[in-house]
C-alpha cells in the first residue's frame, strides 16, 4: 500500500510543487507554484509562535535577502525569495484534493471531503549563505541537516503541524515553522506512512522517498545531510496526513 501511495503522490505532486522552473534557478518553483502569493491570504503564516503553539515560525533570528545572503551557514533565512517569499514560513499545507498549482496556506480547512480526507504538507529548505562560501570545507555549507514533522492538538478542531530543521553547524542550530488544519468538528491527523518525498532539481531529486523517521525523530535532508549554499540545494519535502473525525455523541 505504501508503494501505491508513494507513486500516486509523485505523479500528482511533481507538477504542483516543481513546475518548469526558471533559467538560472534550481527549477523548484516558479512564482505560480511557490511564490509569495501562494500564502498571501492564509492568515497565520508569519510571526513568532505563541505559547499555545499556533502556526508561525521561529526562533527570532537575523534575516537576509537574495542580494545580501548570510555570511555563515543558516537555513531558510531569506525574506525575498522570488519563488517562495519569506523562507522563515517554510511549512504550509493544502487539501490533497486541490490539484491547482500553488494555493498552499498556513491554515487549511477540511470537512467537505468526507472522513479520511487527506492534507498535503509542504516544507521548503534553502541554505541561505552566499554561494562562494560553499564546498566541503566552506563556512556556508550546512551539515548534518535533518527535518522532523510533528503533530499536536489531535482530538480538537484545530490541529498544528510543525516542521523542525536541525543542523550540526548552522546558526541557529534549529528552526521551526508551523501550519494548521481546521475542521468544524474534533479530529485526529495521522501521517500516511510512505508518503514523505523530496524534490531538489539541483541534485536531480524528483520524488525520492524520505525516511519514515521524518514523522518521529527526524530524517536527513540533502546528500549525506549536506546542503551547499545556492539554489542547487533548494529542497521541497512533502507528506500526507489523514484527517479522521472523532465521534462526539450518539
Amino acid at each position: 500500500m505504501a508503494g501505491v501511495i508513494l507513486s500516486t503522490v509523485v505523479a500528482v505532486v511533481i507538477p504542483l510543487v516543481l513546475g518548469g522552473g526558471q533559467p538560472g534557478t534550481s527549477g523548484i518553483g516558479p512564482s505560480s507554484v511557490t511564490g509569495p502569493s501562494a500564502k498571501s491570504t492564509c492568515g497565520l503564516g508569519q510571526g513568532v509562535r505563541s505559547l499555545a503553539g499556533q502556526a508561525g515560525w521561529g526562533p527570532s533570528r537575523p534575516s537576509f535577502t537574495m542580494k545580501d545572503p548570510a555570511p555563515y551557514a543558516t537555513i531558510d533565512a531569506i525574506v525575498d525569495n522570488p519563488y517562495y517569499g519569506d523562507e522563515r514560513t517554510f511549512l504550509d499545507s493544502k487539501t490533497y484534493a486541490d490539484k491547482k498549482a500553488g494555493s498552499f496556506c498556513s491554515v487549511t480547512s477540511v470537512g467537505t471531503g468526507g472522513d479520511g480526507e487527506l492534507v498535503l504538507v509542504r516544507s521548503f529548505l534553502e541554505p541561505s549563505a552566499a554561494t562562494n562560501l560553499g564546498g566541503a570545507n566552506g563556512v556556508g555549507t550546512a551539515k548534518g541537516v535533518q527535518l522532523r514533522f510533528s503533530i499536536s492538538g489531535n482530538g480538537t478542531s484545530l490541529v498544528t503541524l510543525e516542521a523542525t530543521v536541525t543542523s550540526a553547524n548552522t546558526i541557529p542550530p534549529a528552526i521551526w515553522a508551523g501550519t494548521q488544519i481546521s475542521a468544524p468538528w474534533p479530529f485526529e491527523a495521522v501521517p500516511v506512512q510512505g508518503s514523505a518525498i523530496a524534490y531538489s532539481e539541483g541534485h536531480n531529486v524528483r520524488g525520492v522517498p524520505v525516511a519514515s523517521t521524518v514523522w518521529t525523530t527526524g530524517a536527513p535532508i540533502g546528500p549525506g545531510g549536506v546542503l551547499d549554499p545556492g539554489a542547487q540545494s533548494d529542497t521541497i519535502v512533502v507528506g500526507l496526513v489523514r484527517v479522521t473525525r472523532i465521534a462526539t455523541g450518539p
